[in-house]
């Protein structure tokens, strides 16, 4: 339905997309890649507006979070920025947020067997110019490098398919700089990317 050729690289500018509403009273969302209007594979960047909520809901195939800005809250615990946050396949929560916050978060795209619960304050992490793994399972590894350095990227399988979020600062692939607040999704990639020498904050997703 949107972006779902996976054999063909994206590269999206947050900033340049529209809010579009969605089923929630005050929470908004900015699609990146979705295979059905209301379910199944998505990622999106989502904003809960301050004082909203959306209902209890299950999630079949897993949810993958990480807060950009604001607190993010459910009945298991409040969420600062930085956080990262995996629900597992089956899950059930009733999100809100109180203060109002920024998410990217991707639905419906674990491995059936893949059940770990994560809660990961990245904020706590060092600033060492190697990416920290958030989570792995089989080929799929999640991971946030965080330097003020100039950096290269490990890409570990260049032959899977790898995304990046870049939340801060910019990164550098085969002579393209990406600066802050862009969504690249490539099939496969084995060139050398790196980091400015400046504050910079990338999630990886590979596999």
């Amino acid at each position: 339905m949107l972006n779902m050729d996976f054999s063909v690289p994206i590269a999206l500018c947050l900033d340049d997309l529209d809010w579009q509403h969605s089923p929630a009273n005050g929470v908004m969302r900015k699609p990146l890649e979705r295979s059905a209007p209301e379910s199944g594979y998505t990622t999106s960047i989502v904003e809960y507006q301050k004082g909203t909520s959306f209902a209890p809901h299950p999630h079949p195939i897993g949810e993958e979070i990480f807060i950009l800005e604001g607190i993010f809250s459910d009945e298991y615990g409040d969420y600062p920025a930085g956080t990262y946050l995996r629900n597992a396949p089956g899950s059930n929560h009733s999100p809100f947020s109180y203060e109002g916050c920024i998410l990217f978060v991707k639905l419906n795209q674990f491995h059936p067997d893949d059940t770990e619960e994560v809660r990961i304050d990245t904020a706590m992490l060092d600033d060492s110019t190697k990416p920290h793994r958030l989570h792995q399972h089989r080929a799929c590894i999640t991971r946030l490098l965080k330097t003020a350095e100039s950096a290269d990227v490990p890409i570990s399988s260049p032959n899977a398919k790898v995304e990046f979020l870049v939340i801060e600062g910019s990164l550098k692939i085969a002579e393209k700089v990406y600066q802050g607040s862009h969504w690249i999704r490539l099939p496969h990639f084995d060139g050398v990317i790196t980091t400015a020498n400046a504050p910079t904050r990338i999630l990886i997703k590979q596999g």
